[in-house]
């Protein structure tokens, strides 16, 4: 019964070491080029980009979005009652170079481009809550009906979307 478990446990350990030299080798292509090798670029095609609807200047991607997650809300004696609405029309994203000086305590979101100028959110630093229950705090938040989802392209990809912070 042992020399049958031996071609087994000797499959595994060759296995074990085919695996572990891929690894290796997969570190050094990382040290050579600084890069981490594709390993999927299905989660790269996910990503979309956003633009202004008016003027259609790419202004953030889906990697620039704050997550969060929808909260019952409270009825409370003091203050508005719960809306009705529970779905997210709105973004909240990290500060980005494009939005200007935030150095103020509250302002408007605009588009950069010069001739378009159009109205996409309002950022706070004090913080601002959305629509699902969930309070950002500092808040930058974009009206999703003011910009369109754009399937990530080549193009895209070339433009530099930068945090501030």
């Amino acid at each position: 019964m042992e020399e049958q478990d031996r071609p087994v446990v000797q499959e595994q350990e060759e296995d074990e070491k085919g695996e572990m030299k891929r690894e290796a080798e997969e570190d050094e292509d990382t040290e050579e080029t600084g890069q981490i090798p594709n390993v999927s670029s299905q989660s790269e095609a996910a990503v979309s980009m956003y633009a202004c609807r008016r003027c259609r200047r790419v202004l953030f991607a889906d990697e620039h979005i704050v997550p969060h997650s929808k909260v019952e809300k409270l009825a409370s004696a003091v203050g508005p009652s719960p809306t009705k609405q529970r779905s997210c029309n709105m973004a909240f994203v990290e500060p980005l170079t494009w939005m200007g000086d935030v150095h103020e305590m509250t302002g408007k979101l605009l588009c950069p481009t010069e001739r378009c100028k159009a109205k996409l959110g309002v950022w706070s630093w004090h913080g601002l809550p959305c629509n699902c229950g969930q309070w950002h705090c500092p808040a930058f938040q974009i009206q999703l009906r003011r910009v369109d989802n754009l399937p990530r392209s080549a193009e895209a990809d070339s433009l530099e979307i930068q945090n501030i912070l």
